[in-house]
C-alpha cells in the first residue's frame, strides 16, 4: 500500500497533466463514463476546467487517447 502511494506521488510530481491523463485513460479507458469529471481532476491533481481543456484537446487528436 505505501509503495503505491509513493509511486502515485512521484507520478503527480514528475509527469505533466497530459501524461497523467494519458496514463489514466490507458489504464481505465471507460473512466469518463464511470467517474465524475471533478473526481478525475482531483485524482490527476488538476483543476476541473484544466481537465476539460485537456480532454477536448486530446479528443481532437485520437492517437493521444489511444483510440487511433
Amino acid at each position: 500500500m505505501a509503495f503505491g502511494m509513493i509511486e502515485r506521488l512521484i507520478e503527480v510530481k514528475t509527469l505533466s497533466p497530459e501524461e497523467r491523463l494519458n496514463m489514466l485513460v490507458k489504464k481505465r479507458p471507460d473512466i469518463f463514463q464511470r467517474v465524475a469529471m471533478h473526481d478525475i481532476a482531483s485524482y490527476l491533481d488538476i483543476e476541473p476546467q484544466s481537465l476539460s481543456r485537456l480532454r477536448k484537446r486530446m479528443l481532437s487528436i485520437p492517437v493521444l487517447l489511444n483510440r487511433g
